[in-house]
């Protein structure tokens, strides 16, 4: 290969040659001219060469990449499917530990969570608008003008933290429901 950083030393003793001859293109800095721009192309020839293979590795290892990111949901889909069935067989089974020699399987209870099941049924108590000013400085002509243009309205959000609060007090709350669900955890001997 060309060494292009040669090809620049070499560009610019010839430029230099050319200047300290008043700009007069002689015969031999013709040629010297001619002789790089040759050695330049194939040089550019090279890289070329060089960018089309690293981008069609690029492009067979972003390949392979989705192929594993592929290969990796459906391990993942598959072992919360066998999660899914060794918690019910458990919880059939009524047993909430297994262990042997090489594995051992715990049942957890699960932490409880709030279920909306229906949201226009919960009381506007349990509803949050939050209002955030969009201006760093306020200009408070604009505010007592415009208040569309400084203030962010949201669209009420459900708070389940209110609701699993006050549920802790026994206080039943329309519209949802307060579940368990029991995850295992798996660990090896």
């Amino acid at each position: 290969m060309n060494n292009p950083f040669q090809l620049t030393l070499e560009a610019k003793a010839l430029v230099d040659d050319w200047e300290a001859n008043d700009g007069e293109l002689t015969q031999d800095i013709q040629a010297r001219l001619d002789e790089m721009y040759s050695r330049g192309l194939v040089c550019a020839i090279e890289f070329a060469n060089i960018l089309s293979e690293r981008e069609a590795m690029a492009e067979a290892y972003k390949a392979k990449a989705k192929q594993f990111a592929d290969w990796g949901k459906k391990a993942d889909a598959m072992a919360n499917t066998i999660k899914a069935a060794l918690t019910r067989i458990m919880q059939t089974t009524g047993q909430s530990k297994y262990q042997n020699e090489a594995v051992s399987i715990t049942l957890n209870k699960g932490r409880e969570s709030v279920e909306i099941v229906d949201e226009k049924a919960v009381p506007d108590s349990y509803k949050i608008v939050e209002v955030s000013i969009l201006a760093s400085k306020i200009d408070y002509i604009q505010l007592a003008l415009d208040k569309d243009d400084i203030l962010s309205i949201s669209e009420p959000k459900i708070s389940k933290t209110m609701i699993k609060r006050d549920s802790d007090q026994n206080i039943g709350i329309a519209g949802t429901e307060i579940v368990r669900k029991p995850y295992i955890t798996i660990k090896g001997a």
